[in-house]
């Protein structure tokens, strides 16, 4: 994949020039086009067992929704959904297959930088709006340097006190030779943990998703937001 948008290089060798597609998994109709968004079937066990952690009536923010294959799942389940996608092609195709998936009412779509969408989400700025529960962050090339450090400091206490800080689910590549372990160290490292005592309170843990070449890995690090990063100054 390349570009701002992770858009896969395609060439038609024959026939009509049309990328555009249906699919359907775990039980969900999907419509997008292969030549203006990202789309990888090899991740869908991957999102299921993503979603399985969701409760229905949660919140989730989904920070690189693309056209919905997380959301939209977690929305089928009950979940209350704020999806984001820098792309906005990807964001028209979000609305559509909500809709088709009668769960519109359930998911908010937005356009925007992903930094700059959670922030967005963890401060509430419309006070009917919900807080989150998780926050995913499925851009693995990116998200731990990018994303992550959107989290410090984010959280007012105004709108935060006495309430359970979200669980965080980051997805990232790793060719060390232990790679969940590379990937739980640059999550600390995004997160500005600095002693040993803060890095083990970490509450963790981690899945790998799958090989993406010899030697290299895709990881999810799922972690319970520090109180001490959320509400720094």
């Amino acid at each position: 994949t390349g570009g701002r948008y992770r858009v896969f290089g395609m060439e038609v060798l024959a026939g009509e020039p049309n990328l555009e597609t249906q699919l359907r998994e775990n039980g969900i109709l999907f419509e997008l086009d292969f030549g203006q968004m990202y789309w990888n079937s090899r991740l869908s066990g991957e999102r299921e067992a993503l979603v399985a952690l969701f409760s229905p009536t949660e919140v989730v923010c989904d920070a690189c929704a693309g056209v919905g294959p997380i959301s939209i799942a977690a929305a089928a389940r009950g979940c209350q959904v704020f999806a984001n996608d820098l792309n906005p092609e990807a964001v028209e195709y979000l609305k559509k297959n909500a809709s088709q998936n009668k769960c519109e009412d359930r998911v908010e779509t937005f356009n925007t930088d992903g930094g700059d969408f959670v922030r967005q989400c963890l401060a509430g700025h419309e006070e009917a709006r919900p807080l989150p529960h998780h926050i995913v962050m499925n851009l693995p090339s990116h998200a731990i340097e990018v994303l992550v450090p959107a989290l410090i400091g984010a959280f007012p206490s105004h709108r935060w006190q006495n309430r359970p800080l979200p669980l965080v689910h980051v997805y990232c590549f790793s060719g060390e030779e232990d790679p969940e372990a590379d990937a739980v160290s640059r999550v600390c490292a995004a997160l500005q943990l600095a002693s040993p005592s803060e890095v083990a309170a970490l509450e963790h843990h981690t899945r790998r998703v799958r090989n993406v070449a010899p030697g290299k890995h895709m990881i999810r690090v799922t972690f319970r937001m520090p109180v001490a990063v959320a509400f720094s100054e």
